[in-house]
């Protein structure tokens, strides 16, 4: 065995590990996410959630934010994988997961930590000039928050369909890549839920699907010589 074929080896243990703790991390998320509830449009409403389910958000955040981290590692793998078989697909498939993982973690789940330490900000106020400082800042995170899961939705999702697609024609088993193609078109579908809200019914089924890709593909990629 060469030594570029061992690093290969040794990238592809590390990225089917990445992918079994990326899919673990999104079926705990989606499993909080059900515990918590879904997100009130009321800003007011909104913090008096994460208030109430402070340790469950703080929870599901963390494990998303895990899920970000580990993605970058899964991507570099599955190009690896998988670049014989169409490597200007997986180029675009891997660089728009990096992209995603970056802005998720850096945007997405920062703003939602900020988010959890301001309500304790806000049972601690004083007065209501203090009370109304908190919601203005909880307010204009909140009104980025819609675009911003639009394009981590769209960005992962599209990322994640072409790699399921290129898995297909890279004799991947059906159980590692049908979960795959269906979080991706599910995902970059109900991405648009902030403008058609009956779209958000597809959410939780493309971070469940989600999940479970992570796990089967994860073992696959681990299984490659």
């Amino acid at each position: 065995m060469t030594e570029t074929s061992m690093r290969s080896k040794r990238m592809y243990k590390v990225g089917g590990v990445s992918l079994i703790i990326v899919g673990m991390s999104y079926l705990i998320g989606a499993v909080l996410s059900l515990m918590i509830g879904p997100a009130p449009s009321n800003a007011v409403e909104y913090m008096n959630a994460l208030a109430a389910h402070r340790l469950l958000s703080l929870t599901n955040f963390a494990f998303f934010t895990l899920a970000d981290v580990f993605i970058v590692p899964a991507a570099i793998a599955l190009y690896l994988a998988l670049k014989d078989t169409n490597k200007p697909a997986m180029l675009t498939a891997s660089a728009l997961m990096i992209v995603f993982a970056v802005f998720d973690a850096g945007i997405t789940e920062l703003n939602s930590f900020q988010l959890v330490s301001l309500t304790q900000t806000l049972a601690t106020a004083t007065s209501e000039a203090q009370r109304s400082a908190v919601m203005l800042i909880a307010n204009n995170i909140l009104s980025t928050l819609p675009i911003v899961t639009l394009c981590s939705f769209v960005i992962s999702s599209v990322g994640l369909a072409i790699t399921a697609a290129v898995m297909i024609k890279g004799s991947f088993s059906k159980r590692a890549t049908l979960p795959g193609l269906t979080a991706g078109v599910a995902g970059t579908i109900g991405g648009f839920y902030i403008i058609v809200p009956v779209l958000s019914v597809l959410i939780m089924p493309s971070l469940v699907a989600m999940g479970v890709w992570g796990v089967f593909a994860g073992r696959a990629v681990q299984k490659i010589k």
